[in-house]
């Protein structure tokens, strides 16, 4: 089997798919980035409202927010490897990635600790909505028999993905994570997510309603702790994994 561009320790593949929807948040997340100036960035001013046009250019900024002012000035332009921006997060968010080397390894894991304590925060009726999305994913993957998920959202996270198989698993902890990128780009940004005009994330559950403050603030009170440039690359490698692990679903599908 052909190994997929979107397996490597790059962003680009992801960026490189992204609508102009995904990659306006992106490119707003980084923009309260310290020591980043996109929205200055010549190239951007010239792409306008075509953000599809240059995800080289977003990809050199995410990665410029992960590194520092001095050590940039000594790399040049290009900032730190993706893999190393994406290992800071995880640091800071007390991610145990173990001997894990790869991107995306590191973002499945990095996924899994962000959704576990949200999905013990969720009112039932939101576990439900996700959990029949999740029931229709497995119908739509091929499954021989789905089992009645629906009613499955009392068992823990962690025990529930080891139960419905590593594909469901994946869209379930995508759809769950969906809700905390979503709320931060609510709290930095003002505005969320545009489904309707989103590539990777378009046949997924949508936008919930049930509160995910605690789980939220515990995110967020460590992000703000470690750091100014985290503040702007943890949402963004956020929605890079969880459009990474979409895009990858769907390839598998295909």
């Amino acid at each position: 089997m052909t190994r997929s561009d979107l397996e490597t320790d790059s962003a680009l593949p992801v960026l490189r798919r992204a609508s102009n929807a995904d990659l306006s948040i992106i490119v707003d997340f980084l923009a309260n980035a310290f020591d980043v100036s996109i929205k200055q960035d010549p190239r951007y001013r010239e792409a306008s409202e075509n953000l599809t046009s240059i995800p080289d250019v977003i990809d050199e900024h995410l990665r410029r927010a992960g590194g520092n002012a001095i050590s940039n000035f000594i790399r040049g332009a290009e900032g730190p490897q993706y893999i190393e921006v994406v290992r800071d997060v995880c640091e800071a968010m007390k991610v145990n990635f173990g001997d894990l080397h790869s991107v995306p390894g590191m973002e499945e894991r990095l996924l899994h600790s962000v959704a576990e304590p949200v999905w013990a925060e969720m009112i039932p009726e939101d576990r439900t909505k996700i959990l029949t999305g999740v029931g229709e994913f497995m119908r739509q993957d091929g499954a021989a028999s789905v089992p009645s998920i629906a009613g499955m959202g009392d068992i823990p996270f962690s025990a529930l993905v080891s139960q419905i198989g590593p594909r469901a698993a994946g869209f379930l902890t995508t759809q769950v994570v969906l809700q905390v990128v979503n709320s931060l780009a609510h709290q930095t940004l003002g505005r969320g997510w545009d489904f309707a005009k989103s590539a990777a994330l378009s046949q997924g559950i949508g936008l919930l309603l049930g509160p995910i403050g605690v789980a939220m603030t515990s995110i967020w009170t460590v992000v703000s702790v470690a750091g100014p440039s985290l503040k702007a690359t943890t949402p963004a490698v956020l929605q890079i994994a969880v459009m990474r692990q979409s895009l990858m679903l769907e390839e598998a599908m295909a």
